[in-house]
Parts: structure tokens; sequence; C-alpha cells
């Protein structure tokens, strides 16, 4: 039987997507249109301290050849251009913004090996007669990975380069990951192997997914500020989560972590309205007997969601 593994960057992300996904706490009012069958544009705006911030996004995609475009502007206009069928097994991702910030990506997948080649290029302008004088990238980053599996369980590493001194290793992580059926267990290290995180989920059914992360700073530094800054923070983190469809258009999300955070979100759809709305709320459960709200936000999208 044929056994893809998954790119290093997605070991553990089943688990770690569920605590952290959709928990999103900004007020936003979003519209979202499909063109037809290839073209999707998304107009929107949040509330931020200082004021309204607009958005746009226009999708395009080319199924019969594989290539998607997207150009999205949140206050920095970003273009993307993915390549489906570069080769066999292999997606290219192309991605720059105004700041002339380029990232490369070249992914491929096959039976038993997964590997990653990404270039980070960050352009800048400079010259000493002004900024059309030249135009150089004076800060390259390359980041290889590789993944070998078998039979549901996945081994790999990744190591990050500074293309300016290739002899200088400005990162490296190694990664684990079993798949037995509906279960996923993964152990993956992060900050040169400074940082351990353990993950586990469980597809129970189509309607209930639980998931947890074990995160430890081997260090001893903390992960974060506690939830009470009288205390000293956690470099051993405990997250437990779940995600529960209530019926076919509205579904609830819960997390709770081992410092005393808690989070909820729930999502209602209105189809015959054409119409979508996620509330998101975190609170603090070290504040006394009555939890603390912390963060709360309404996402509301019109359309085609």
């Amino acid at each position: 039987m044929s056994f893809f593994p998954p790119l290093f960057s997605k070991i553990g992300s089943t688990a770690s997507d569920l605590l952290a996904k959709k928990y999103d706490y900004k007020n936003s009012l979003t519209t979202k249109q499909k063109v037809d069958d290839n073209l999707t544009v998304t107009i929107g705006t949040d509330a931020a301290q200082n004021g309204l911030n607009g958005n746009a996004k226009v999708n395009f995609v080319d199924k019969t050849k594989d290539i998607e475009a997207e150009v999205t502007t949140t206050g920095i206009t970003k273009c993307q251009l993915k390549l489906k069928k570069a080769a066999p097994g292999t997606v290219v991702t192309v991605n720059v913004d105004q700041s002339a910030r380029t990232r490369l990506v070249a992914d491929y997948v096959q039976h038993g090996f997964a590997g990653s080649a990404t270039v980070e290029a960050c352009g800048t302008f400079a010259g000493p007669r002004g900024p059309s004088d030249s135009f150089k990238f004076p800060k390259t980053k390359v980041i290889a990975s590789g993944v070998v599996g078998y039979d549901g369980l996945s081994v790999g590493g990744e190591v990050t380069l500074d293309a300016a001194a290739p002899s200088e290793v400005k990162d490296y992580n190694i990664g684990a990951q079993y798949q037995l059926g509906k279960y996923i267990v993964a152990a993956k290290t992060s900050e040169k192997a400074n940082v351990l995180t353990a993950s586990f989920y469980e597809f129970v059914n189509p309607r209930l997914l639980l998931s947890s992360t074990f995160g430890w700073r081997l260090d001893g530094t903390a992960f974060a500020k506690p939830k009470d800054e009288s205390k000293a923070g956690a470099s051993r983190v405990l997250t437990l989560g779940a995600e529960y469809a209530v019926n076919p258009n509205v579904t609830v999300r819960a997390k709770l972590d081992s410092t005393g955070g808690a989070a909820t979100w729930v999502q209602t759809n209105l189809p015959d309205n054409r119409l979508q709305v996620a509330i998101s709320s975190s609170y603090n459960l070290t504040s006394g007997p009555v939890a603390k709200p912390v963060a709360f936000g309404i996402q509301t999208t019109f359309g085609d969601y």
C-alpha cells in the first residue's frame, strides 16, 4: 500500500490547527462573491484601535491547468502564484509583496518521501542617489526539509540557513508522526530544538474531533506572560480542545490550557440568507471564582462563504 508522508511543516498540524485556527478575536464584516467557477472576490473591513481597516482578495483558479493566483491587500499588497502540476508530485508557490519581499516554495511528495525547499528574500532599494539607484536582496534565507515514511510512520527534519553565511545554521529541528486510522500522534521540535511539542488528535466521528498538545521549553523559560502576572510563567503547557458539529449549520469549538486560559468559538450558517456568523471569546480562569473575559470578536460573512 502506498503511503505519502506529510511535509515537515505539516507534522502535528492536524492537532495544532484545531487548537489555534478560527479563534479570531477581531470584529469584521466580509462579503465573498464567487463570480464563476474560477474567480472569487472577497472584500471586507475589520475594527482596530486606530479605526477601520479594509482588505480585499481576488482568487483565480484554473482547474484544467492546476494554476492558482491570488492578490490580497490588507495595507500591504501581496501576490501569490501556485503551480500545482509543475512536475509529478510537485507544487511550486511564489509569494511577492509590494516591499519586494519574495518567498519561493517547492514542495515534493511521493510514496515514502516528502521534501520541501524554500527561499525567502527581503529586497530593498539602496543606493547613494536614492531608491532608483540600485536594488538588492540583503537578506536571503534558505529552508530545506525532508520526511521519510512507511506504513503510517513519518520521520524527518528541517534546517534553515542564511545564504550570506551558509556555514552558519540559523535553525534546525526534527519531528515524527504516526497515523493509525482515526488517531494521529506527533512530536516535533522548534527554535533550534529548544521547544518540544507533542500532540494527539482523534477523529471520533464526523461530528466530534478531539485534540491535545503539550509544549515544553527545554531551557526552562516561559512560553508567554502568565494570565496571573503575580505568578511565574510556565515552561510546560498542556492544551486540550474539541470541535463538535451540533448540526450541519452550527459548529462549536472549545479549548483549555494548564496556565488557566480558555476559549470558545461558535459558528452559525444561515444558508437561506447567505450569511455566516462566527463568535470567538477567550477567558482567564485564574482571576477568581468568575472567569475574566480577555478577548472577544464577531466575524460576519455575506455571500458565498
